[in-house]
């Protein structure tokens, strides 16, 4: 379970990440 978190966590960070540069290339 506790894996599981761990690579939950990495793919929101890595969505997020992701939906920042989309903002920054629209606004851009």
């Amino acid at each position: 379970m506790r894996r599981f978190n761990h690579i939950y966590s990495k793919l929101r960070i890595h969505t997020n990440n992701s939906k920042l540069l989309i903002s920054i290339k629209l606004s851009a």
